[in-house]
C-alpha cells in the first residue's frame, strides 16, 4: 500500500514518488507517471516474481497532470533527452534490459538504480518469442 512519505521526484516528470512494498522490499513509484525506481539490485531480486510485477506495476498512477514548473525549468538548462537519478542527481543512460532487447530502462551507474516506465517492469519478466529463441540456442 503506498505511503504518503515522499522524498523522491521522478525523473521524467518531476511529480512526486510514493514509496511501495514490494514482497520486503520498498520501491519508489511516481504518482503521476507510474514509472518505478528500484535501487541497486531490488530489480534483480524481484524479476522472477512474475506475481510481484503484475502487482506492483498498475501502470498510469495518476491524472495526466501537468509537470512541475519547477521541474520544466531544470530540465530545460539540460539536454531534454537527460535523465537525473532521483537518489545520487547523477545523469542516467538508457540501455536494452539483458536479454530482453524489447526493454528499454535507465540506469545509474553511480548508485546501480534502474528507472523503469509503467508497464515496463511486466515486460522484463517476460520474454518474446524472439528472445526465448535465442536463449534456447545460446
Amino acid at each position: 500500500m503506498p505511503s504518503p512519505n515522499f522524498d523522491v521526484r521522478c525523473p521524467k516528470d518531476g511529480a512526486e514518488m510514493t514509496k511501495i512494498d514490494a514482497h520486503g522490499i520498498t520501491l519508489d513509484r511516481c504518482t503521476s507517471c507510474g514509472a518505478m525506481w528500484f535501487d541497486s539490485n531490488e530489480l534483480e531480486r524481484l524479476r522472477k516474481d512474475v506475481r510481484a510485477a503484475k502487482d506492483l506495476d498498475v501502470g498510469r498512477t495518476g491524472p495526466s497532470a501537468k509537470p512541475d514548473p519547477k521541474f520544466l525549468r531544470e530540465r530545460a538548462l539540460r539536454s531534454a533527452k537527460e535523465q537525473r537519478c532521483p537518489r545520487c542527481d547523477e545523469a542516467m543512460h538508457e540501455h536494452e534490459y539483458p536479454d530482453q532487447s524489447h526493454v528499454m530502462i535507465m540506469t545509474c551507474k553511480r548508485c546501480g538504480g534502474h528507472l523503469l516506465d509503467a508497464g515496463e517492469f511486466i515486460d522484463v519478466t517476460k520474454y518474446s518469442l524472439t528472445e526465448r529463441f535465442r536463449s534456447f540456442f545460446s
